[in-house]
């Protein structure tokens, strides 16, 4: 028994090396550097076709062929070197932003001037433009130059547009009537309001009244060079208003001071009644922060003149007005949000009512009546 243990262990080992080494010898015949089938003396087959071995063997790699290019076109006239390609012209004539008409085919990059006309025409798309990705960006100006190539799209384009603007600009008007400016004040800024939607309109009439795309291309132009305008007269009312906003706030924050005060005074002794007055505190400092930094800024925005508006050099005292009056919009909500704190530790420091037990009196026995005998 153990004798045909041993042999059949023995065999299975034999086994196991001849299949071993029948598999070396296929790998290595298809092996990096190796011609195949396999080594002298051996009996491997060469594997199946469509599947090798990667060459990774320095020796044998070789370099890849080079494709012979096609030879030059005789007919055609090669660049000079150095120029680079240009651009077909947009449309004919093409209005270069002077106002002069370019001869026609000379143009180069005039699309490009087109499509830049378009988007200082429509900068609230220009935030979703720059979003878009290179592909989607040059289709969305291959877009815009279609566009600007129709009498008729491009009159449309132009018209949709002025529509906007002057309804973006009444929204702001009513905001001004809203606001708690004062008489004379609130004139001087619907007036700068009101010159920019006329000037709107009028350019609206007169787009409808085009008939030729070069026309139509100079009142884009025209659009396109006001825009910074509408811009800096649009922040100039939002800026004033928001700054009216938070003088309006001042009454309001003091009522509130006082029901908060009252409500403290009213609670009884707790830790809870003295982080109430810190809290009181807080929201005294912050609302008084708020209009003394909020006061001055209306004033300040009207002296800037429509010229300077219409110029740029109202920037930098717009950047500065923009910043102080963040700042005074942290400080109301800081004021409200301490008066929510001190009512809450004031809830906080209540005493609990606790509950009187109710008693429920016992029924009295009524007694049966006594029955009355009969003679």
């Amino acid at each position: 028994m153990q004798h045909r243990s041993r042999n059949l262990v023995t065999a299975l080992l034999a086994a196991s090396v001849l299949a071993l080494a029948g598999f070396t010898g296929t790998a290595l015949a298809h092996g990096p550097g190796h011609p195949g089938p396999g080594f002298p003396g051996t009996s491997a087959k060469p594997l199946p076709s469509g599947w090798a071995w990667p060459s990774d063997d320095i020796h044998t790699a070789k370099p890849p062929v080079a494709v012979p290019s096609k030879k030059p076109d005789p007919s055609k006239k090669p660049e000079p070197a150095g120029s680079p390609k240009q651009p077909g012209t947009l449309c004919v004539p093409v209005v270069t932003p002077t106002g002069t008409a370019a001869p026609t085919g000379v143009a180069a990059g005039a699309d490009d001037k087109i499509v830049g006309f378009m988007h200082a025409a429509m900068p609230d798309t220009q935030f979703a433009w720059m979003k878009l990705s290179p592909g989607l960006q040059k289709r969305f100006d291959a877009d815009l130059k279609k566009v600007a190539c129709t009498v008729d799209l491009l009159r449309a384009a132009l018209d949709k547009q002025i529509t906007s603007r002057v309804a973006h600009l009444q929204v702001l008007d009513t905001q001004v009537g809203k606001s708690g400016l004062g008489a004379s004040d609130q004139a001087v800024v619907t007036g700068e309001i009101n010159s920019l939607i006329a000037d709107l309109k009028a350019l609206k009439v007169k787009v409808d009244a085009e008939t030729t795309l070069a026309d139509l291309q100079a009142d884009l132009v025209t659009l396109g060079g006001k825009t910074a305008t509408y811009n800096t007269v649009g922040t100039w009312v939002r800026l004033i208003v928001g700054a009216e906003n938070v003088i309006a706030t001042g009454p309001k924050l003091v009522t509130l001071e006082n029901k908060v005060a009252a409500d403290i005074a009213a609670a009884p002794d707790s830790p809870e009644k003295i982080d109430a007055q810190t809290f009181l505190a807080d929201m005294k400092t912050s609302a008084d922060a708020a209009q003394a930094l909020a006061a001055p800024l209306p004033a300040t925005l009207l002296a800037i003149t429509p010229a300077q508006l219409a110029n740029g050099s109202a920037k930098t005292t717009l950047d500065s007005v923009r910043k102080t009056l963040a700042t005074a919009q942290w400080d109301v909500s800081l004021a409200r949000w301490a008066a929510f704190w001190a009512e809450r530790e004031l809830k906080e420091g209540a005493p609990k009512a606790t509950s009187t037990p109710v008693v429920t009196p016992a029924p009295t026995m009524t007694p049966a009546p006594t029955a009355t005998p009969t003679v």
